[in-house]
């Protein structure tokens, strides 16, 4: 396998002005932080990825309507079965 190879390159050695590095904290530390950060090849690229970002809403996704009624359900399964006669 390529990526095992200690003898290939990475693609930031070959062409370190295009090439930018992302690394997330959710699957190293923990799932629920959204935490990422960025390493841009150049201050241009740093500053127009910034007005993007700033200009971008950057949130998790809301919980749509079927895990809501997911949620609903189990919440009414276990009441029916701890409920008291």
């Amino acid at each position: 396998m390529a990526a095992l190879d200690p003898s290939v390159s990475p693609i930031a050695n070959l062409i370190p002005e295009r090439t930018y590095l992302a690394v997330s904290l959710s699957k190293c530390i923990a799932p629920a932080l959204r935490i990422s950060f960025l390493l841009t090849p150049d201050v241009a690229a740093e500053q127009m990825l910034r007005n993007n970002l700033q200009a971008t809403a950057q949130m998790a996704p809301p919980l749509n309507g079927g895990a809501r009624y997911a949620l609903a359900s189990f919440r009414r399964r276990r009441s029916d079965r701890y409920c008291d006669p």
